[in-house]
């Protein structure tokens, strides 16, 4: 009856190892991570983006994807919007398109109009800025309306003007040109940088990178480079 008792044992013993072995090895470690920059870019007004040129986009099935390349002339900028923002309500394919649009309007009634990234291959134009007294004035004239709330809204500028907002979606940057890095301020990140007012709060700034540069990043910050390699392997 021991014997018995004892095969029954080991039986399950090796059943309960195998199905522990078979979920352990059948985790995929991801392909990327997102990393919250909570130690400055954390409910801020403002996030400085000190590249020259950058992609802007969403992310789309776990990958970037690009929508417009723009140049700064005095230094890029992601930030909360200040007064009143009008919705021109007209819709465009493509910032190209978008930006052709806000331009005329600029022409034709003399506000500051912009594309409005609103969605993946969906653009629109705002007017951003706007008293609270001439509001209802600007939306009347452009045939538009003012945006309801403030939850979702961000804009980018080019120094102090405003030449993009953001609605209903959580932008990300990537690095354009000869860089290959996001740099904010004093920092650089492999990857794509997401902006975004999550629960409607101020802006929270994320690093969306894959593993392997994530690693790179933060291995070197823990321990010298010059150390022995399996103890750098270890680390990682």
């Amino acid at each position: 009856m021991k014997k018995i008792v004892s095969i029954a044992f080991t039986a399950i013993s090796l059943a309960t190892f195998f199905m522990f072995s078979s979920i352990v090895f059948a985790y995929k470690l991801p392909e990327k991570i997102r990393v919250g920059l909570e130690y400055k870019y954390k409910e801020v007004d403002t996030v400085p983006v000190s590249n020259s040129k950058i992609d802007i986009g969403v992310q789309d099935n776990e990958e970037f994807y690009c929508e417009a390349e723009i140049s700064s002339k005095s230094g890029f900028a992601v930030a909360l919007p200040s007064g009143k923002t009008i919705d021109a309500n007209e819709f465009y394919g493509n910032y190209e398109d978008a930006i052709n649009a806000s331009e005329d309007l600029n022409k034709m009634w003399g506000y500051d109009a912009v594309p409005a990234y609103v969605g993946k291959k969906l653009w629109g134009i705002y007017i951003c800025g706007v008293s609270d007294s001439q509001a209802k004035y600007v939306a009347d004239d452009v045939t538009g309306s003012i945006v309801a709330g403030n939850s979702n809204l961000m804009v980018l500028k080019d120094g102090n003007s405003v030449i993009m907002a953001f609605n209903q979606i959580n932008p990300q940057i990537a690095p354009a040109g000869s860089t290959e890095v996001v740099t904010l301020n004093d920092r650089s990140y492999r990857g794509v940088v997401e902006f975004g007012r999550y629960n409607g709060n101020k802006i929270t700034a994320v690093n969306v990178v894959s593993l392997d540069n994530y690693l790179y990043g933060v291995v070197p910050s823990e321990m010298p480079s010059s150390w022995e390699k399996e103890a750098l392997k270890a680390q990682a």
